[in-house]
């Protein structure tokens, strides 16, 4: 039995009728069925997302049903992203095909938590700012400064405290001190690099490879080497990648799990890019060719399934598979992969694949079925942290109140040990008059001898004392 003829049952709903099918060529559920299969995430490791190139014939176009296979599942939905290569903002530069890949992925419209970006909008904003460069180099520092500080928002004035008595003044003094110069010491604090804590974000900045970071020492000047007018000397290439390394970097993070935060398994279907109009000279093929460097050059895995649609793929790639041999292109490709990122081989993450254009084959019985992120861990739900918290504390609560009673618990200070007995009586020793085991009746009488056992014994600790003092004397 082939791999994918399991999940084939999968992907093919309830009988429809024919005008509801989605036209697929030969080969059609085959493919579904392996992209099912890689969008599920695994429950343990992660899986190695190849780029999938289809290439347009005279057959169907499996574009329309994949936009309807990622975007109508009736649960939770995929998080996807469909591009025009043809069509603005992608037919644009690279920076503007992932503004836009940024803005429909960053929504909160899949069932799920949305993805968080910090490392990529840092970077983009960094591009859209223009310095004057006739101006002091100090000065254009400052004002770069000034940008990063108030890019969450704009701080607003606020005037110097005056009036009122001494005291009310020394503390508004204190209180605009602390909204004004904390800030500010914080983030040179956090972009410095010198604290481990604070701004991790743009730490990854100078610990990543691409425009050559440590030249710049800081990452202000780093920074300043990415705002408009200043990065004309570098070179285009590095800066796409870096744009694009901090996109991937962003998504890792966003899918990292982490045994003390549970919400991190809640992704359970890695997010997808559907590239239509590709070609090797447009910027949807520099897109695709830009991903496979950075993941080479970089040696490290993302998330992020791509299909590209497009008329011819790369040169640099054999001749493309049929679509009913989708399975065996994939095995082919995963057990190459190592030895072809290891040679740096063009187009290592590329899958080619092409529609059969002889055999178009039978409609199916039933209509295309969408996909939906498979369930959550049951230990992964939002619920389960507030029920720990709330048993814990009730089994904390029933614990005192099985050992200590009122007017029966320890003190903070001194030594105490005070316990209920099984006949409801405190029982317990202090070391101080201060602390009683109880208030009932009679407690005054043994207060009182309380306080005079311990005025004994700190005359007899004290007299010792006493004596060695008049005997130096």
């Amino acid at each position: 039995m082939r791999r994918s003829e399991i999940p084939k049952r999968e992907v093919i709903g309830q009988r429809q009728p024919a005008g509801g099918r989605d036209p697929l060529p030969a080969g059609g559920l085959e493919f579904f069925a392996l992209l099912a299969e890689l969008l599920q995430r695994p429950r343990r490791g992660e899986r190695r997302l190849p780029l999938l190139w289809l290439v347009r014939s005279d057959a169907p176009d499996l574009m329309v049903p994949l936009r309807r296979f990622l975007g109508q599942g009736p649960r939770r939905r995929v998080p996807h992203a469909v591009l025009d290569a043809d069509a603005p903002p992608g037919a644009g530069d690279v920076s503007a095909l992932l503004r836009e890949l940024h803005r429909q992925l960053s929504l909160e419209a899949f069932g799920a938590a949305r993805l968080r970006f910090r490392h990529y909008p840092l970077a983009d904003w960094l591009m859209q700012q223009s310095l004057n460069m006739g101006i002091d180099a100090d000065d254009s520092r400052a004002a770069l400064v000034r940008r990063l500080r108030d890019r969450k928002g704009p701080r607003t004035p606020e005037a110097l405290p005056s009036g009122g008595d001494a005291v009310s003044i020394v503390s508004q003094v204190l209180l605009w001190l602390v909204r004004r110069a904390v800030p500010g010491v914080v983030f040179r604090a956090a972009v410095s690099g010198r604290v481990p804590v604070l701004g991790r974000h743009y730490n990854w900045f100078m610990r990543q490879q691409y425009l050559a970071p440590r030249q710049s020492v800081t990452f202000l000047g780093f920074a300043e080497r990415l705002t408009a007018g200043w990065r004309d000397g570098e070179q285009p290439d590095q800066v796409n990648k870096l744009l694009l390394h901090a996109f991937l970097e962003d998504l890792r993070q966003a899918y990292r799990r982490r045994p003390w935060r549970p919400s991190d398994w809640r992704r359970t279907a890695y997010p997808a890019l559907l590239i239509d109009h590709v070609a090797p000279g447009n910027v949807g093929g520099e897109l695709v060719r830009l991903i496979g460097d950075v993941r080479t050059e970089t040696g490290r895995n993302d998330p992020l399934l791509i299909v590209a649609s497009g008329g011819q793929p790369p040169p640099a790639l054999p001749e493309p598979h049929p679509l009913t041999e989708a399975d065996e292109a994939y095995d082919e490709w995963a057990e190459a992969l190592p030895e072809m990122r290891r040679l740096r081989r063009p187009a290592t993450w590329l899958v080619a694949l092409r529609p059969d254009e002889t055999d178009t084959g039978p409609p199916s019985r039933g209509g295309l079925r969408p996909f939906s992120a498979p369930d959550p861990p049951w230990w992964s739900r939002r619920f389960l942290p507030a029920a720990l918290c709330l048993v814990l504390v009730a089994s904390l609560g029933l614990w005192v109140a099985s050992r200590w009673g009122p007017g029966c618990h320890p003190s903070l200070t001194g030594q105490v040990s005070v316990e209920v007995v099984g006949s409801g009586e405190c029982v317990g020793y202090s070391d101080s008059a201060a602390q009683v085991f109880n208030n009932d009746p009679g407690q005054d009488r043994l207060r009182t001898v309380q306080e005079r056992i311990f005025a004994q014994n700190r005359a007899a600790e004290a007299e010792p004392r006493r004596r060695g003092g008049l005997a130096a004397q």
